[in-house]
């Protein structure tokens, strides 16, 4: 865009900052916009983004009103759950009120910091990120867009968590003049249940800052004493049984002699105990000591194929391949990649054979075995998918062209409703 207001808000409320909206910010930031991010985390994580990085950036603010939880915001939380369940089991609406949902001491000082500039745009990440930058677009009449990274809509299972909050969604949806999305198939699911029809749709696939990691580490093999004649297989993220991972644990007493499973994440610690109970301690390592940010491709290139299984019986997890961040760095760390057979993951297969599709846990040794025996194919093929599908750098210069036309049309069209008011 040439000259004008140059500075945008993001919002994200009861959301994690993961490191590839801390890069967006910083996209951003390097394309000459002025950034102001306002945070509320409901929890902090070692893995999570440094948000000390913006410290860098003179045209990034960053507002953070993390609080520790308290005992009754907690409890609150767990009965509003308890809540939806219910209303969920007897198909009872739930219309929570978006100044009930986000907290009012947030939104006044909110108010206090947006009070003091112009803003292009206010970007809502995910539902209450969006409910607190619609509450605010209609009190300063600024364009809202609703960044969406997850499909919790209703055939998700996790929808009883976030029932509360679709009212407040659609309606802020409706009102947004762009919805951020990762492709084509998550936009239609999205605006289908939303009921939105009149949106730009901006795409932009989760993607990774930096170029392809070519150099092999041994982050996992010096921390572990993993010797150099074993292949790492790796599980890496949240370790929950919706992942499928005591059926990858059980399966490893299967694998091959040379090779070895390491589950790398964060769990429940009574889930975790069990899988550690029924493990076959010669072929399965867990690392759950969470790694800092910056040593997430050290760790993920030290491994040799990746684990990536999400389910199939809803739209978000189906529809995955453009949308997670775990794909997207194992492909910039040219690591093969093991997935179910999806049409999402079917999609980026077809275009780059980065890996081998399954339908079952019990396929993975003989899965595993025929990567191996191809395997600098299958690794040139990852950095490609790396390079055509997740390169931050790429994908963000595509979005920005997009980004930067939405607002050039929403300008002129505000500028002639102007006119027509005083005609």
């Amino acid at each position: 865009m040439n000259g004008g207001n140059k500075r945008i808000a993001i919002f994200e409320y009861d959301w994690s900052m993961y490191s590839f909206i801390k890069d967006y910010a910083i996209k951003f930031a390097e394309a000459g916009y002025f950034v102001d991010i306002f945070f509320k985390d409901w929890d902090i994580r070692p893995d999570f983004a440094k948000v000390s990085e913006f410290k860098i950036y003179k045209n990034i603010r960053f507002f953070d009103f993390t609080t520790r939880p308290t005992g009754s915001q907690i409890l609150r939380r767990r009965f509003k759950r308890l809540l939806n369940k219910i209303a969920l089991r007897f198909s009872v609406k739930l219309k929570d009120k978006p100044d009930d949902i986000i907290d009012h001491d947030i939104l006044s000082k909110s108010k206090e910091i947006i009070n003091q500039s112009q803003y292009l745009c206010f970007i809502g990440v995910e539902k209450k990120g969006l409910i607190w930058a619609g509450i605010l677009s209609q009190i300063y009449k600024c364009p809202l867009i609703y960044y969406s990274l997850e499909l919790y809509i209703e055939d998700n299972p996790g929808i009883d968590r976030v029932y509360h909050l679709r009212e407040a969604e659609k309606q802020y949806h409706q009102l947004s003049i762009a919805t951020i999305i990762q492709d084509g198939p998550r936009a239609d699911a999205l605006l289908r249940s939303n009921g939105v029809d009149h949106t730009n749709v901006l795409y932009f696939p989760v993607s990774v800052m930096g170029d392809t990691v070519q150099e092999k580490s041994k982050f996992l093999q010096n921390k572990f004493n993993i010797g150099d004649d074993k292949k790492i297989l790796l599980y890496f993220g949240d370790i929950y049984e919706k992942r499928f991972v005591t059926q990858i644990v059980k399966m490893a007493g299967c694998l091959d002699e040379e090779v070895v499973l390491v589950v790398h994440g964060w769990g429940p610690k009574k889930y975790l105990k069990y899988l550690q109970s029924i493990a076959n301690k010669n072929k399965v390592i867990f690392s759950l000591n969470l790694v800092d940010e910056s040593e997430v491709a050290d760790l993920i290139s030290s491994a040799h194929i990746g684990i990536a299984l999400y389910a199939t019986s809803n739209l978000n997890d189906k529809l995955v391949a453009f949308s997670s961040a775990k794909l997207a760095q194992y492909t910039q760390c040219g690591v093969p990649i093991l997935a179910f057979d999806t049409e999402s993951s079917r999609g980026l297969m077809n275009i780059h054979a980065c890996g081998e599709l399954i339908h079952s846990v019990d396929q993975i040794p003989l899965t595993v075995r025929e990567i191996l025996a191809n395997y600098d194919a299958y690794k040139q093929q990852s950095y490609c998918a790396f390079k055509h599908f997740y390169d931050l750098d790429k994908n963000f210069s595509g979005f920005l062209v997009q980004f930067e036309e939405v607002m050039r049309e929403d300008a002129i069209s505000r500028q002639l409703a102007r006119k027509d008011q005083f005609e």
